[in-house]
């Protein structure tokens, strides 16, 4: 679960890298607009990436499972790997809002807020494995993170005046292209295509087109909003073809 869920975490944190030099010069130049817009743009970046693959761990947790380790335990082991898909989603977005609290030279505050999450986790991690079990330990983690992800967009927003209403809209936006992944897995699974039969190749095949189906959607959808424009400032056929190569005249 672990290997997986490190996957939006490294795609996450490569795409938002770029953003963090912005913040330092407008933080250098006090261009406070110029930093909010860094800001947005570091977050947004950030759950438009982890958003739909930690959605897709989630709702495909069965079939991923079932190709890793075989049908035994699979009822439990998907179980787990759904909530290890939340935990990938927090742990994605806390290390990108700790080194954004560094940047903006919250040193201080930030291993402050990394002992209060620590506190959490202590005073949560048992009572919550003794009611839920292993997915105890999950939630206690998710806790922690959320604590040091409040704590630290809270101070940022009291001292530099950063207004999160546009990500909050933008992220209700991604959450819906979610939502229409999600439907794409529905029709698919429908029509007899779940991953969950016979052998693992086919298995992966066929997981391999639910997720290619589902992204697509995902894409789709929020182009349709405009979301990846207000993202990445760039259209989505403009994104898309820096990853086609194209041929030499």
């Amino acid at each position: 679960c672990d290997k997986l869920t490190s996957i939006p975490q490294v795609l996450a944190i490569g795409f938002s890298a770029g953003v963090v030099p912005y913040m330092t010069v407008s933080l250098e130049n006090r261009d406070w607009k110029g930093l909010n817009r860094s800001i947005e743009d570091c977050l947004d970046t950030v759950l438009y990436i982890a958003l739909p693959v930690c959605f897709s761990m989630c709702v495909l947790a069965g079939p991923i499972y079932f190709i890793m380790y075989g049908a035994e335990e699979l009822e439990y082991g998907t179980v787990c790997l759904q909530w290890s898909a939340l935990l990938g989603l927090v742990t994605t977005v806390t290390p990108i809002i700790s080194s954004m609290m560094l940047t903006l030279r919250f040193r201080r505050e930030s291993i402050i807020y990394l002992i209060v999450g620590f506190v959490v986790k202590a005073v949560t991690f048992f009572p919550l494995m003794h009611l839920q079990g292993y997915t105890g330990a999950i939630t206690s983690s998710v806790l922690c993170s959320l604590t040091i992800i409040f704590l630290s967009l809270s101070k940022i927003q009291n001292r530099y005046n950063v207004k999160y209403r546009r990500i909050l809209v933008r992220m209700g936006k991604m959450i819906l292209g979610c939502l229409c992944m999600n439907g794409a897995y529905a029709i698919l699974k429908f029509v007899g295509i779940n991953a969950m039969t016979g052998s693992r190749l086919t298995s992966l095949l066929e997981l391999a087109l639910l997720g290619v189906c589902g992204i697509a959607a995902y894409l789709f959808t929020t182009s349709l909003m405009r979301l990846p424009q207000a993202v990445f400032h760039k259209k989505l056929s403009t994104i898309i073809g820096r990853f086609i190569p194209r041929k030499r005249a």
